[in-house]
């Protein structure tokens, strides 16, 4: 996972809180779960496919994971990725953790 450019959401009232954007390139069809339990806030997590962070988001969870973290489970096509750690509205903030397990199917 690399570090990369901000973006918005279709959940989380927008998540248009401050966000970290990790790319993720995935050589084969495999199922990626990433989730950010121990996060300090109410956490919002969105997956986007493509050459940008801002299009293309094709997967969003707010509150899947325990309390108000977030998870997302699911089987993805080789390609690029980008999993961005976003806060529920606008003054959702704090340390994260983001685990991103990725298997075959």
């Amino acid at each position: 996972l690399t570090p990369f450019l901000a973006t918005r959401s279709s959940c989380g009232l927008g998540a248009t809180s401050n966000d970290a954007v990790f790319r993720l390139v995935l050589p084969a069809r495999s199922r990626v779960v990433a989730a950010t339990e121990g996060s300090s806030f109410d956490t919002v997590l969105h997956i986007h496919r493509g050459a940008c962070a801002n299009m293309g988001e094709i997967f969003c969870d707010d509150d899947g994971g325990e309390g108000v973290t977030s998870l997302i489970d699911q089987m993805l096509d080789a390609g690029t990725y980008f999993i961005v750690v976003d806060g529920f509205g606008s003054a959702s903030a704090g340390e994260y953790q983001l685990e991103v397990t990725v298997t075959a199917p």
